[in-house]
């Protein structure tokens, strides 16, 4: 029989890079939110219908598993500039297809997009974050600069799914 649990975590610690650390511990808070910020994508993810938002939706959450890995001491996967880079043309490529903002705009619309919001409002949590850890020098810096640009990736994504609403998001 498949046991889903250990019973290593009933003292609040948990075990990562190698040791045991308080579950209130500043990586293992990162850990969380970056788990949390995938497990809002696969939300979002399942009222989303277009091909383009799904795949870009899918490929993020492929990578939030590298930043968890990398947060977690994995020395095999490690963000790079490169993944930055494609978030940033990914950005462009929905951006192109969306009026320019020009005031604010409430977090809300479809589903998808108020889904794309709140996760959105969660990478930025995660992103807080990992910058804690990386004023301590403890993680690599493009993990901040990824999270910085999904977030951005997911405020498009969010206004993207909005494009077709007859009315849009309320503006503040």
């Amino acid at each position: 029989m498949t046991h889903y649990y250990t019973k290593t975590g009933d003292k609040g610690e948990t075990g990562v890079t190698g040791q045991r650390l308080r579950k209130t511990d500043a990586r293992i808070s990162a850990i969380g939110d970056v788990d949390e910020t995938n497990a809002a994508l696969g939300v979002a993810l399942a009222h989303v219908e277009d091909v383009d938002v799904r795949s870009a939706i899918l490929h993020a959450q492929n990578l939030l598993f590298t930043v968890g890995a990398e947060l977690s001491g994995n020395a095999k996967v490690v963000m790079k500039a490169e993944h930055v880079e494609a978030l940033e043309k990914s950005i462009e490529f929905f951006g192109a297809k969306i009026k320019p903002q020009t005031t604010f705009l409430l977090p809300n619309g479809t589903k998808s997009a108020s889904f794309l919001h709140l996760a959105r409002a969660v990478c930025r949590r995660a992103e807080r974050s990992v910058v804690a850890l990386q004023e301590q020098k403890l993680v690599n810096a493009e993990l901040v600069r990824y999270l910085n640009r999904l977030s951005s990736l997911l405020y498009v994504l969010a206004r993207y799914e909005n494009r077709t609403v007859k009315e849009q998001a309320p503006v503040y």
